[in-house]
């Protein structure tokens, strides 16, 4: 999940920044590091899919409803786009890997 999730965000958010030759996109593009904890949310996802169907959804709502604040609350801009974005995708690719392997 953490390699998947640094190159969605390195594609997604660094590249076009980079591009765009913006102060923030050129600092990323030479870091080593541009955000280790996405994969770390991402596998939170994927765990929380696999819980049963109504602790799912509680768990998943209390994590969104964290992330959002989180953004208006603790506000580190770049960190907090990145865990909205791969919390979701973590989910939502469980589900979907889950259900596209389970006959093999």
């Amino acid at each position: 999940m953490d390699v998947g999730g640094t190159l969605i965000v390195s594609l997604v958010l660094v590249l076009p920044l980079y591009l765009a030759r913006t102060d923030l996109g050129m600092s990323l593009a030479f870091s080593g590091d541009v955000g280790m904890s996405g994969g770390g949310f991402a596998s939170l996802g994927a765990w929380i899919h696999r819980l049963p169907a109504p602790a799912r959804k509680r768990a998943f709502a209390v994590m969104a409803v964290y992330l959002i604040l989180h953004l208006f609350i603790i506000t580190d801009l770049f960190s907090d786009i990145l865990h909205l974005l791969t919390f979701p995708v973590g989910f939502w690719l469980d589900g979907w890997l889950s259900r596209r392997f389970a006959g093999k």
